[in-house]
């Protein structure tokens, strides 16, 4: 591999090795959904040809933050998702890993508990939180420096940091599509009260049936989901027993597979795969692994940090919206990991 030109990307990458950009990227993750084998050979291969990941470049750019001391407690601002979203604990306690390490001073507080405050823009040098905030709430923080992470109906005037929706539907569709399916599902469960950001099902829908591939939707309410094993048989089948399924988060993910397990369909390569989006952090029991279309959420939420405390240094500069890439993650069937 001498000689060879360093690659500008993960794909480029992965080309020259041969490999998927999947399978490369969790090799240089360290993970252990590749054989030991291949991920010596990626790390050789990033050795000689000088390539670094985007998420490793980023380091640097946290450094210069580092002795950034704001003047007051920064506030980590959440609402009652935490009560039933275990993807949303994992990002509170990364944002708070990140507070330890860089020895920031802060609070956090619910939404409920920011309404009871006398006047919290006054109180604290930052705001981070994330989903969306109620239009009464951000009220209470203007003029305080803020960012907010994964807002899929951002409006406000805080800096944003989020994912390409649009992105991750069609990546989804892509794997589909080359595998041969003839019919996909989109499992979504929402809460009939809350508006739900459909972007990516939308993104994914359209591209599936530009080329004739139908995408059915299967919505469950997260309060009552009584209906959702005999609607999943039903949608099932409806595409003869064989069909992708796109799910809208891991949670959706998991009730899909602990579904598929409790009425014994067994999720097969080429017939009823699962791709889900977000992380494998709820999902890396099931077996086989899901597909995921992987958000990077530790990265993209170091890097709203590094935003938050460039804004409370630069209070006037202008609004900014940050949109990461996401990366499909398929783990490699057995012998063909490259």
């Amino acid at each position: 591999m001498s000689g060879t030109r360093k690659p500008r990307n993960m794909a480029e990458f992965a080309e020259l090795l041969g490999i998927t950009p999947g399978a490369a990227s969790l090799a240089l993750r360290g993970s252990d959904q590749v054989s030991p084998e291949l991920r010596s050979r990626v790390m050789k291969a990033a050795e000689t040809t000088g390539y670094v990941p985007r998420s490793y470049r980023r380091k640097n750019e946290r450094e210069t933050n580092e002795n950034v001391r704001p003047a007051k407690p920064l506030l980590l601002l959440h609402g009652n998702e935490t009560d039933d979203d275990p993807v949303a604990l994992m990002m509170i306690n990364t944002l708070l890993k990140r507070f330890g390490e860089q020895r920031l001073d802060f609070e956090i507080h619910t939404l409920e508990e920011l309404e009871r405050m006398d006047n919290p823009a006054e109180d604290f040098s930052g705001a981070i939180g994330f989903y969306s905030i109620p239009d009464h709430c951000a009220d209470l923080l203007k003029g305080l420096p803020r960012v907010t992470v994964l807002d899929a109906f951002h409006h406000g005037s805080d800096d944003l940091y989020t994912i390409n929706e649009a992105q991750a539907g069609e990546l989804a569709a892509e794997y589909f599509l080359a595998n041969g399916y003839k019919a996909t599902i989109c499992v979504v469960g929402w809460r009939q009260h809350e508006q739900f950001p459909s972007m990516r099902i939308d993104a994914f829908r359209k591209k599936m049936e530009a080329v004739g591939v139908p995408a059915h939707l299967l919505r469950y309410d997260l309060d009552d989901s009584r209906s959702f094993l005999p609607e999943l048989e039903a949608a099932l089948k409806k595409c003869g027993n064989a069909a992708g399924f796109f799910t809208f988060n891991e949670m959706s993910a998991y009730k899909l597979c602990s579904s598929l397990n409790l009425t014994g369909i067994a999720r097969h390569p080429g017939k009823t795969d699962v791709i889900s989006c977000g992380s494998s952090f709820l999902l890396k029991d099931f077996v086989p692994l899901p597909g995921i279309v992987n958000f990077h959420l530790p990265e993209l939420l170091n890097r709203a940090v590094d935003g938050l405390l460039r804004r409370i240094q630069n209070p006037n500069h202008p609004r900014i919206s940050v949109v990461m890439d996401v990366e499909l993650n398929v783990p490699e069937k057995e012998g063909k990991e490259g």
